[in-house]
């Protein structure tokens, strides 16, 4: 069925990228209901869930041209969703698509910190060097500050 095992990874990722909210459990509904912690905590979840597999991901994403493109396929049409939930007074503002990709570029950047924490934490790992040591709670915060002020 499938040629190589590029084709069953493409088709693999095709098939969790469509069927990621059955597999997640999160809706694009619930990131801007009002409750943005509650989404944040949700999208947390999910990357602390799914670190490993996260992080093979990225790394294919910036290795293999194929991976890349749906990657990027998919996140078009997974911001593209989110917008369309968004309510009409903010998606009239001419930045719109610009504040929501500040947005979720924030709450990405919390959870791959956060996530790699609470692994490392499960594996009983220490980070290599404690110098840039961060205040997630404070983090978190400013997140869902800014997120309320931009959408």
């Amino acid at each position: 069925y499938f040629k190589n095992k590029k084709e069953l990874l493409l088709e693999a990722l095709t098939y969790a990228f469509v069927n990621i909210k059955q597999l997640t459990g999160v809706q694009e509904t619930s990131l801007f209901d009002g409750n943005l912690e509650a989404a944040l905590t949700a999208f947390e979840k999910i990357h602390i869930q799914y670190y490993d597999f996260h992080e093979e991901l990225e790394g294919l994403r910036h290795s293999d041209k194929d991976v890349a493109e749906l990657y990027d396929s998919f996140y078009d049409t997974a911001m593209q969703q989110i917008f369309e939930q968004l309510p009409q007074a903010i998606k009239d503002d001419p930045n719109a698509k610009e504040k929501l990709s500040l947005v979720i570029a924030l709450m990405e950047h919390y959870c791959h910190i956060s996530a790699k924490e609470a692994v490392m934490a499960t594996k009983k790992e220490s980070p290599k060097s404690k110098a840039f040591e961060l205040d997630l709670t404070y983090i978190r915060k400013k997140i869902l500050e800014i997120a309320k002020e931009l959408c």
